[in-house]
């Protein structure tokens, strides 16, 4: 396998995997493609990362993206597929029904990273790819389980102190200085103290909390995830009722309604953590027999 990954490379192995998970999200990747939904083109200028916007009366998306021949951009596109597939599945809903949570916004698009990763890791025969692969996905994983609720730590202390008043700068860079310390401890050397200015997130004053809501999403797409591999047999139908309902329902009752889980308990969450877990071990395992190697 190079270690670069064309667009029409990407297209295959998008349609591959989407066709064997069920016929009719493998039909809906091929339309998206053969139907130039998605812009993709690398160009000077152009921004990098991934955007899918919903055209609900066309009943149609559209997809933005930097492709760059990399993995990461295979990747970026399956994510980007799967919120496409979300607002198909939403589409013959009544309108405010289309209207989704970021909780379960990510249901499909994280869904989807897993069923397109795992396989590439899967088929991967070189050792250093693997890892590679390894890596993207527990890099990917962390961010969600490690930084995102560690900003949630900062912005639930911001919050509790802005009621007693005022805050300046660099009372913000303290806090952001404290939490980051408290999760890293010393392992990284420079601070982003200033993330607080140049991410929306953090500073969009009408959506407090604005970061959680993505962990959450990413858990509850990855026990989904586990559930279909789990049970596979009729999966893809409630998994498409899953999304029909996203729109009407809360995490809770779609959790309940579809994949039989009370996810009030912290048995789910751990379950959503297995592929992760999994990936982090065999890369301490394939790092250890490389070491072993040169010594």
């Amino acid at each position: 396998m190079s270690d670069k990954v064309d667009f029409g490379a990407a297209k295959n192995a998008i349609s591959k995997q989407f066709h064997q998970f069920s016929g009719k999200l493998g039909h809906f990747a091929d339309r998206a493609f053969d139907q130039d939904w998605i812009e993709a083109e690398n160009r000077p200028g152009k921004a990098e990362g991934g955007f899918c916007a919903s055209m609900p009366l066309a009943k149609e998306s559209r997809i933005f993206l930097t492709y760059r021949d990399t993995y990461q951009d295979l990747i970026t596109l399956a994510h980007e597929l799967g919120h496409a597939y979300h607002n198909f599945i939403l589409h013959d809903e009544p309108a405010l029904a289309q209207q989704k949570g970021t909780s379960v916004a990510e249901t499909a698009s994280t869904f989807m990273e897993n069923l397109v990763l795992d396989a590439v890791i899967e088929q991967t025969a070189d050792q250093n790819e693997r890892l590679a692969m390894l890596e993207m996905k527990i890099r990917d994983g962390l961010k969600y389980v490690v930084s995102v609720p560690n900003m949630f730590r900062f912005e639930r202390k911001f919050y509790n102190q802005r009621t007693d008043g005022m805050i300046s700068a660099e009372q913000i860079k303290t806090m952001i200085a404290e939490v980051e310390n408290d999760i890293y401890g010393g392992l990284v050397e420079e601070l982003a103290l200033h993330k607080w200015m140049f991410i929306g997130h953090f500073y969009d004053a009408e959506k407090a909390f604005y970061n959680i809501p993505y962990t959450i999403g990413y858990l509850f797409s990855n026990g989904v995830y586990e559930q279909a591999k789990q049970q596979p047999e009729g999966f893809p139908e409630r998994y498409d009722a899953l999304l029909r309902d996203s729109g009407k329902m809360t995490v809770e009752q779609l959790g309940k309604q579809y994949l039989g889980a009370d996810i009030t308990q912290v048995a789910f969450w751990r379950d959503a953590q297995k592929s992760l877990c999994s990936a982090i071990e065999e890369y301490l395992e394939l790092t250890e027999k490389s070491w072993q190697g040169i010594e």
